[in-house]
């Protein structure tokens, strides 16, 4: 985190996501801001492993908490638990390199890639 350009934390809906995110990386984030001095690390969390509906109460109790903690930056998107990003990981690939696509994880990716870097 002192050397880094960008931070991406992934928090998968639940309370105790909740509590280590409260208890352990939010006081290492303002321990590590306070060491960068005048240059902050840009912080980013998102629901990794969401339930599929976006609208479901664990997403969205979750994301409340999450857009309570001024040290992170919240992005507007869900990866959902699916069985095509824990495969392609396993063989070192992203989803969009696997030879059958599951075009719903493809386009979550996407969507986390573009919020960072458009």
């Amino acid at each position: 985190m002192m050397i880094a350009d960008v931070m991406l934390v992934p928090i998968v809906p639940g309370n105790f996501e909740l509590d280590a995110l409260e208890d352990e990386l939010v006081p290492l984030i303002k321990e590590i801001q306070a060491s960068r001095g005048d240059n902050p690390l840009p912080i980013y969390a998102y629901l990794n492993m969401a339930e599929p509906n976006k609208f479901s109460s664990d997403n969205l109790d979750t994301r409340k908490s999450i857009e309570s903690f001024p040290e992170l930056q919240f992005l507007d998107l869900n990866v959902v638990r699916r069985k095509a990003i824990a495969a392609a990981s396993t063989t070192g690939l992203s989803v969009r390199e696997m030879k059958v696509k599951d075009f719903k994880a493809v386009k979550e990716i996407d969507a986390l890639i573009a919020a960072l870097f458009n």
